[in-house]
């Protein structure tokens, strides 16, 4: 009887270690979501106002002409 009750009580540590490691995953996951769309929102912004303000260069490795020729570029050609 006293070995039962051992194992049901460190079955029972056990299980709440693991929900406990499932909670802070989980935690973890909404904070990586929460940074990254931070993030990416940053980013929009800025690029939304480097468009605005017509202040962004375009860089190409191929360009693709009128009837679907291609010419592959250097990136010091874009200068």
């Amino acid at each position: 009887m006293k070995k039962l009750s051992i194992l049901s009580m460190l079955l029972l540590f056990i299980s709440m270690g693991n929900i406990q490691a499932q909670t802070v995953k989980e935690e973890s996951r909404k904070q990586k979501k929460a940074e990254q769309e931070l993030l990416d929102q940053m980013f929009f912004d800025e690029a939304k106002q480097a468009i605005e303000m017509k202040n962004f260069i375009l860089e190409a490795d191929h360009v693709m002409f009128k009837y679907g020729i291609t010419a592959f570029v250097l990136p010091n050609t874009n200068l």
